[in-house]
């Protein structure tokens, strides 16, 4: 069984080639959004473009994953896991994209 490591040169380089869309079916894909959420406490300003949330929601809508990309606004809002429903991450995506 392949076992993921917190690899974080690994995930910024899956980040910056804007792979994360290929890896949404792949085991990594969570480590990914667990490394993107915890990037965004760095200052304001300061998160490197490949780790803004607009830009990987963006990349995830263009390549079709709307489910994704709504439950990663979600997260990084910190909206309670029970909310977390495709409903309201479809929801939150045709909203903010209108």
């Amino acid at each position: 069984m392949l076992q993921v490591c917190d690899d974080k040169e690994l995930f910024t380089l899956v980040l910056k080639r804007h792979l994360l869309p290929r890896a949404v079916s792949s085991c990594l894909y969570p480590h990914l959004v667990d490394h993107i959420l915890a990037s965004q406490a760095a200052e304001a300003g300061t998160v490197p473009y490949y780790l803004q949330i607009e830009t990987v929601v963006n990349q995830l809508l263009e390549a079709g994953h709307q489910m994704e990309a709504g439950t990663l606004l979600l997260q990084h809002r910190a909206t309670h896991s029970g909310l977390s429903t495709f409903d309201a991450a479809f929801s939150i995506i045709s909203r903010l994209f209108r």
